[in-house]
């Protein structure tokens, strides 16, 4: 009975473990997201601040080590519409990419987070720059 009482403290423990991980990680996550709400407003099309968009884009790198594929892929698709002036399309990414960050912040992504889980691979990351 005491090596399986054991066992499955050490179970538990693991799982415990796992669990504080993906609470610390959705913290940094969470830093990260309130950096880039901040930034929103002097990153539109009708009044573009180059170097808040340069801040923005030094944001999104940091997104690439700790926020999932999908919020990462939204926020590129986002940026993209921004780099090649697409003004209909841009205020839709942008939601987009703000309903990402949102459910990522959930408590149920919490509780059930996404370990290693991810579909980008090389190619998958440019390195987008205001100035020229």
């Amino acid at each position: 009975m005491g090596e399986w009482s054991f066992a499955f403290g050490a179970f538990i423990g693991s799982i415990a473990w796992l669990y504080q991980k993906a609470w610390e990680r959705r913290g940094q996550r969470s830093a990260i997201y309130e950096k880039i709400v901040r930034l929103l407003p002097s990153i539109t099309l009708a009044g573009l601040d180059v170097e808040k968009l340069d801040q923005m884009l030094e944001e999104g790198r940091v997104l690439w080590l700790h926020a999932p594929d999908d919020v990462v892929l939204a926020f590129q698709s986002w940026m993209a519409t921004i780099q090649n002036g697409d003004a209909f399309n841009e205020p839709r990414l942008k939601d987009e990419f703000l309903a990402k960050m949102r459910h990522d912040l959930t408590f149920r992504a919490a509780v059930i987070p996404r370990f290693w889980t991810t579909r980008m691979g090389a190619g998958d990351f440019p390195v987008l720059h205001a100035r020229k």
